[in-house]
């Protein structure tokens, strides 16, 4: 899979590859089963994306953020994902743990590797 970075325009804002690298390197250590599915984008704005992971940083939890490229109809888009869990029950339950504005703000799904 070809760095996002690469495919979308102005992705190049640093906690934006940051993140995408940690997904790369979630994707390639096969030890993670699932993770969260925060949200997913079908066209990808790297601005309003590197805002978001702002956020996370200012909250301490930007480690737990990661981003994964993905085809939407042909389309470049973004998973957006939430942890790294050894099962998808740990996954699941986890999703009670998520910070109350992504419980609020998201609709969670469980994302398998």
């Amino acid at each position: 899979m070809a760095p996002l970075s690469t495919d979308i325009p102005g992705a190049t804002t640093s906690l934006f590859k940051q993140r995408l690298a940690a997904g790369q390197q979630l994707l390639e250590q096969k030890k993670t089963v699932a993770s969260i599915q925060l949200f997913y984008k079908e066209e990808v704005n790297p601005g309003r994306v590197e805002e978001f992971l702002k956020r996370a940083n200012a909250q301490g939890i930007l480690s737990d953020i990661y981003l994964l490229p993905a085809k939407f109809g042909g389309k470049n888009g973004l998973r957006v994902l939430y942890g790294a869990y050894s099962s998808i029950d740990a996954a699941r339950n986890a999703i009670k743990d998520l910070p109350a504005r992504y419980q609020e703000a998201f609709a969670t799904s469980t994302y398998i590797f």
